[in-house]
């Protein structure tokens, strides 16, 4: 840069070759432009020629593309949601996994207990069995139940109605107050719960299946002890006022009169019957016969095995036919009318709760099950303090001063 400075002549000369040098990029650029203006036209033509619609439907491609985008952002949200759910259910599947591994030793001990169990049990039914007279029916459960279905009735339309009125809201029959027992046929009332069963959808007879033998297990020494249900013959030839279960309530049906039916039967020969899968348990509740704490604490083992000898047919059930013969008026609308008092109290009491008090539904539950069924009218009579509760599976029989459970 020194030389130049000194000497004019060779700095003319070095500006003159920047000049041209500067002149060419110039030039070059200006093609290169040029030619690039040219290839866009040419891409442009290629696109037009192979998307000619495609500006038609810019807009539409740009929302639906929006709209994929969205759904693909829920769908990813949805997939780590259910990674995050299934890393959850493995860690649970790994705990009950582990804890079942710890149990599996006692599950094992337990399930050998209780098979030794049901082989005494079955081997103590087969001697006792032994030594009771032969049973021979003269008609089998189907024959009876046919029997049953077409024995002149008592039903007309004026009390169609009635026998479809609920008049207690539960699955259970409370004890009935002083002046319904007294205003009950002579041989009193009857509710066997869902051991009764209707011999057709429009038929005024039905039965009770119930079972042939009590079962007792004497906790003192771990004997068992078989023995016949007899709570059932007495009933043969005498009238009840009979009260079923409908649509989860109790109802009253009429007057009925009681009638011998087979015994010894099994399970699997009434096919009526067996569509109730439950109703095996049903029968092992009313077989097993505890008596004290000690020996209700035994149910969790003894029932299962008892439904278990129902289902195989190692266990009978024997059938009380039940023929409609009247209807009792006088009792019917004694229960209608404090049952129309305690739907008025329920009604009552609910409206007068402050809207500050918090009832939870045990109080709730306590109020329907105590407070309301206690709200007899006069004519009805005072009824007790505490009302009994029958349980659902028990088959239950009341009479006069009698109460089978």
């Amino acid at each position: 840069m020194g030389d130049l400075g000194a000497d004019s002549v060779l700095a003319s000369e070095f500006v003159t070759f920047l000049h041209a040098q500067l002149k060419a990029s110039r030039d070059e650029v200006e093609r290169l432009k040029q030619e690039n203006t040219s290839l866009q036209a040419e891409l442009h033509e290629v696109r037009q020629a192979l998307e000619p619609d495609k500006s038609e439907h810019i807009a539409g491609d740009d929302s639906t593309v929006a709209k994929l985008q969205s759904d693909l952002e829920i769908l990813r949200q949805e997939v780590q949601d259910m990674c995050a759910l299934a890393a959850v259910h493995e860690a649970d599947a790994k705990t009950w996994k582990t804890r079942y591994e710890e149990l599996k030793p006692q599950l094992l001990a337990s399930a050998a207990g209780n098979t030794a169990i049901l082989d005494k049990m079955r081997d103590q039914l087969a001697n006792f069995v032994t030594c009771q007279p032969h049973v021979t029916n003269d008609k089998t459960a189907e024959e009876f139940i046919a029997f049953l279905s077409v024995l002149p009735g008592a039903f007309c339309s004026d009390i169609r109605g009635k026998t479809a009125q609920a008049l207690f809201h539960s699955t259970y029959l409370p004890l009935l107050p002083k002046s319904a027992i007294d205003a009950c046929v002579a041989g009193g009332y009857a509710f066997f719960g869902p051991n009764l069963f209707w011999c057709g959808p429009l038929s005024q007879h039905a039965y009770v299946v119930h079972p042939c033998l009590k079962y007792n297990p004497k906790f003192a020494n771990g004997e068992t002890q078989w023995s016949l249900d007899s709570r059932w013959s007495q009933m043969m030839g005498q009238q009840r006022d009979l009260f079923y279960l409908h649509n989860g309530s109790v109802c009253y049906a009429g007057t009925f009169i009681c009638h011998s039916g087979p015994r010894s039967v099994s399970l699997s020969h009434m096919t009526s019957v067996n569509a109730n899968e439950q109703f095996a348990t049903t029968l092992a509740r009313g077989t097993f016969d505890a008596m004290n704490v000690n020996q209700k604490a035994k149910g969790k083992v003894y029932i299962p095995l008892l439904d278990t000898l129902y289902r195989d047919g190692s266990l009978s059930v024997q059938l009380l036919g039940l023929q409609r013969v009247g209807f009792n008026e006088k009792l019917y609308h004694i229960l209608k009318k404090a049952s129309d008092k305690r739907v008025m109290f329920r009604t009552t009491d609910n409206s007068r709760a402050a809207p500050t008090t918090k009832r939870t539904m045990e109080d709730m539950q306590q109020g329907t099950n105590d407070a309301v069924m206690e709200q007899w009218d006069e004519e009805a009579g005072p009824s007790p303090p505490k009302l009994p509760r029958l349980q659902h599976g028990v088959t239950v029989a009341e009479l006069p001063g009698d109460n089978y459970a």
